[in-house]
Formats: structure tokens, sequence, C-alpha cells
């Protein structure tokens, strides 16, 4: 009988054993997504922090020079290409710190995240860049691409269709808004963004899909 008992100790003492590994497992993994969940707060609040900093400074220049600051760019780009994702990221913001008014930056830092899937840091930077060159169709398409990846197809399209207004041949400004036009089931801008790209890239191996996917929602 002290036998039987024994055993069901033991194995109470291992069950309880294995709920405690399981607490200490689930525990770690909750720590673990608390603190990126925190550095990622923090590096949205360091960003809005130099956004208010750059307003006090107006328009004083930085420090890099143009062809420094060509060199650093395309070093930024070529580490994101590679998926070296947080030495892009550390590039783009080193670049930053040393010209602030620099929209390029903040645009590839914006985009950079975009792919990362950190939608409200990549928010903050495009929308700055908008600031800094508020006319400038790159960045307004890459703003129309982050909507897009947050599935907010009608500020997806807003954007985008001002990315055209700047750059109206543009292939891939026109594949990004049909795409965001079928998405909301808008034939008609489909349609007429679909004649542009036809006549800017009639190769264009999409423009059989997108005139057959009109062809389905006409029924």
């Amino acid at each position: 009988a002290r036998r039987g008992r024994r055993a069901g100790n033991a194995r109470a003492g291992a069950e309880h054993f294995a709920r405690a590994r399981g607490g200490v497992g689930a525990d770690a993994a909750s720590a673990g997504s608390q603190a990126n969940g925190r550095r990622a707060v923090h590096r949205l609040r360091a960003l809005e922090s130099h956004y208010q900093d750059l307003k006090r400074r107006g328009t004083r220049s930085g420090h890099l020079s143009q062809d420094e600051l060509l060199h650093a760019l395309d070093t930024a780009a070529d580490l994101a290409r590679e998926e070296e994702w947080a030495q892009a990221e550390k590039k783009y913001i080193e670049i930053i710190s040393l010209n602030p008014k620099e929209a390029k930056a903040y645009e590839h830092l914006g985009r950079l995240y975009t792919k990362m899937g950190q939608f409200d840091q990549a928010d903050q930077c495009l929308r700055f860049a908008a600031k800094l060159r508020p006319n400038d169709a790159s960045v307004r398409a890459s703003l129309g691409e982050l909507y897009m990846g947050e599935e907010q197809w009608t500020l997806a399209l807003e954007e985008l269709e001002r990315a055209i207004e700047k750059r109206p041949g543009n292939a891939k400004y026109l594949d990004r808004y049909i795409e965001t036009a079928l998405q909301l089931k808008d034939v008609n801008r489909a349609r007429k963004a679909l004649e542009g790209l036809k006549a800017s890239n009639p190769e264009n191996q999409k423009i059989a899909e997108f005139e057959e996917s009109i062809q389905g929602l006409l029924g």
C-alpha cells in the first residue's frame, strides 16, 4: 500500500513538474513577446521625438555630402535586398541622424518596416517623408503599398492615385492601382488604369490577368 502511495505521489510530482515547466515556457514566451513590444514602442517614441526635434530645427542641413549620402543610401538598400533588415534599419537611422531632412531615408526606412510587417513604424516614417516632399510620387506610392499591406484599400487607392497624377505612365504604380481597385470592386477605375498600363507597358504579363479579373466582377 505504501509503495502504491509512493508511486501515486511520484506521478503527482511529475505532473506538477511538467505543468511548472510548461508554465515557465509560456512565461518565457510571453516575456519575450512583451520585450519585443517594448522595443517597438521605444523605436516609435524615439522616431516621434526625432520628428518633433526636426520641426524645431527648421531647414538646417545635414552633415553628409551628396556623394556620401548616395553611398550610404546604396549601402542601406543593399542590406535591405539581402534581408539584413536590422543592419539596414541601423544604416537608415544613421543617415537620418546626420541628414535629418533627407526624405528618401525616411521613405526607404518606411518601406523596410513595411516589408518587416512593422506597419506603425512604417506609417510614421512615410508620413514624415510626405511632409518633407508632399509632391513626391515615390513617397505617395510607398504609402499606397503600406496601406495595401494593411488592407486599407480606400487609403491605398487615394495614395496611388496621387502617385499616378505625378507620374502617369509608371507601370508599377498602375499595376498596384489596378490591384487595389479590384479589391474595392471598382471596375471603372480598374479599367481606366488598365488602359494606361496597356499604353505604357503593352508587354506587361499581368494585363490578361487583370482583364480576366475585371470580367469576373462584371459577371
